[in-house]
């Protein structure tokens, strides 16, 4: 795992007192701009809110060299947050400057901790206004959100609230060697929509909780590995997506996280909650709030189902139970696939090193600590220009050299249909059997044409619906297995082999009306 960063000056003793003076009147935060190393006498004197926000507390690190902050009857709250510093050229929308590169070591921290960027998807504010907007939310929102915040031997005691929550749009977060203990009237630790790409290992999570332990709510490509999970008497790690909540739109479904090697403790629990829970919100939700996006056809706003897909679950001791009861699919029909293999059952835990799970050419891998593989494709499925042998090393795949992708050649496709509801259909085929990886595609769902100047603007490995059918959700189109009624679809990683449909539909009364155009990218054999 490479280590943590922190660029920023120690903290001089003017901003130490600052950091340390009991809260005056409103004046209640403390903002940090520098290294700030305390005793723990001096963690304990600490009654501020402390706050990272934007560049200027990037590179920070907060020690407490096994100080706590905050008590029972004076909970702590530590922010990690992006600053707002000026108005984009979209309406209602901010430009964000995001903190990063915070590190907080050896903290005991009696309250909870929030990482936000954009915003928490309340009614009115800016991201879910952000999720309004057709094109380019997701990106959005994860450019304005901090990334790279790391907590090392942390020890996070609830008293009611979140211990840790991972707004929307936060990526590579790092929570290593840490304690979750306490009680939470909700999770222990919340990952947010559009969050990403966390990696969470040799922690211990003993929350008495009222929900699931962790819960991935639109999150992708997070790292489970080597953890300690109990209390499971309201279930586990669940994976869903919150369909419509506050009207907010959610785009990513919760894909890619790998579960490897954790335990999960049943001391006397037998009840239904599972243990890992892929479609968690299609199975015991209410859907009480999947009605609130329903005035934007794309997203959760056309489809409430969660698609929690290509996650691994592999590796992991269940203490005396077995994975059959623990390990539950709601849904399966666009729920899967789903790489679960491995899983035990056990009377002790067993101290052991993790393995790696690798996807070449789409074809998923579970590889054993120490044994190598040579792979040809990254995750995604998109060819090297040469294999490259990889090692697995406790968890973290080891690269002999550096892989580069082998350039892509374009192939144009195109079909419309006026006046019918059947739409039109093609089909990309690579020539010399080459490989489909990836593809961009425009489409307009009711009468008009795909300019050129709509297809550029398409980002590679999207579609976009450049009109919507007048009827949202009486429009579709499509590029492999992966369709939309409106807005933008990521289809990066769903192709694969040398060819794949796509196509166009609309229905009209008086016979629908409809155009696709698109970019296949083609690596030669």
């Amino acid at each position: 795992m490479a280590p943590s960063i922190a660029l920023a000056a120690p903290c001089t003793d003017e901003e130490l007192t600052r950091i340390i003076a009991p809260v005056d009147g409103d004046d209640s935060l403390a903002r940090v701009e520098c290294d700030v190393d305390l005793t723990p006498l001096m963690t304990a004197a600490i009654t501020r809110t402390l706050v990272f926000s934007g560049a200027a507390s990037s590179g920070t690190s907060l020690d407490c060299h096994g100080g706590a902050l905050g008590s029972a009857h004076a909970p702590a709250t530590i922010l990690i947050v992006s600053e707002r510093i000026g108005s984009s050229s979209i309406e209602g929308l901010g430009i964000w400057d995001p903190v990063t590169d915070v590190t907080i070591r050896d903290c005991e921290i009696h309250g909870n901790v929030r990482i936000q960027g954009m915003g928490t998807g309340r009614w009115t504010d800016e991201a879910t206004r952000s999720s309004h907007v057709p094109f380019g939310h997701v990106a959005r929102v994860r450019e304005a959100a901090p990334r790279r915040i790391t907590f090392e031997d942390v020890t996070f005691v609830g008293l009611g609230g979140i211990p840790l929550y991972v707004s929307i749009g936060v990526q590579d977060t790092t929570v290593v060697r840490s304690y979750f203990t306490g009680r939470s009237n909700s999770t222990a630790l919340y990952m947010d929509a559009e969050s990403r790409g966390a990696t969470i290992r040799d922690c211990v999570f003993d929350t008495e909780t009222r929900r699931e332990v962790i819960a991935l709510d639109s999150s992708e490509e997070n790292r489970f590995i080597a953890n300690w999970i109990s209390n499971l008497d309201r279930g586990g790690i669940y994976l869903y997506r919150n369909c419509g909540e506050r009207s907010m739109v959610r785009f990513t479904p919760s894909q890619r996280n790998e579960i490897i090697n954790n335990v999960f403790y049943y001391e006397r629990y037998r009840g239904p909650y599972p243990g890992v829970f892929f479609g968690a919100d299609d199975g015991f939700s209410t859907h009480r709030f999947c009605h609130q996006d329903l005035d934007y056809p794309y997203g959760s706003g056309a489809d409430d189902r969660d698609y929690t897909r290509w996650n691994a679950v592999m590796q992991n001791q269940i203490y005396s139970r077995s994975p059959g009861e623990v390990l539950h699919t709601e849904w399966p029909v666009t729920n899967v696939p789903n790489h679960v293999e491995g899983n035990t059952t056990v009377t002790s835990a067993i101290s052991r090193p993790s393995g790696c799970f690798v996807r070449d050419a789409h074809v998923p891998r579970f590889v054993p600590h120490g044994e190598s593989v040579r792979l040809s494709t990254d995750g995604y499925g998109r060819p090297f220009e040469s294999p490259v042998d990889v090692t697995c090393v406790d968890g973290d795949l080891d690269y002999a050299s550096t892989p580069t992708l082998r350039p892509a050649r374009e192939i144009a496709f195109a079909c419309s249909r006026s006046s019918h509801n059947a739409g039109c259909r093609g089909e990309i085929v690579c020539p010399d059997g080459g490989t489909l990886a990836g593809a961009r595609a425009a489409c307009n769902l009711e009468w008009g044409s795909v300019t050129d100047a709509h297809l550029a603007s398409v980002p590679r490995d999207m579609i976009q619906v450049v009109r919507t059918s007048d009827v949202g959700l009486e429009g579709r189109c499509w590029v492999g297995e992966e369709g939309t009624s409106g807005g933008e679809l990521s289809i990066l990683g769903t192709l694969g082999g040398s060819s794949a449909g796509f196509g166009c539909r609309e229905h009209d009364r008086n016979g629908g009306d409809c155009e696709i155009r698109g970019i296949a990218h083609c690596v030669d054999p």
